[in-house]
């Protein structure tokens, strides 16, 4: 369940876990509080791999022809 951000008329907000369908909830003052947003987790702080794909495809390549060689 993503997590969303409701406002009611009011101003007062809640971050709560919800269905995707779920558009509007009871705020505690008895008004509707409207969904606002959806946090999406990025990768814009997320550390850079420990390899890259390109250099172990190349080295498997290296591996795989060397061992055609060698059973040749």
């Amino acid at each position: 369940m993503p997590l969303y951000n409701y406002r009611c008329a009011a101003g007062h907000e809640a971050e709560l876990l919800r269905r995707r369908d779920v558009d509007a909830v009871a705020c505690p003052c008895g008004l509707r509080a409207g969904r606002l947003s959806v946090y999406r987790i990025h990768r814009a702080g997320a550390p850079e791999p420990r390899y890259r794909v390109s250099d172990y495809l190349e080295a498997a390549g290296e591996l795989q022809h060397a061992a055609g060689r060698a059973a040749s």
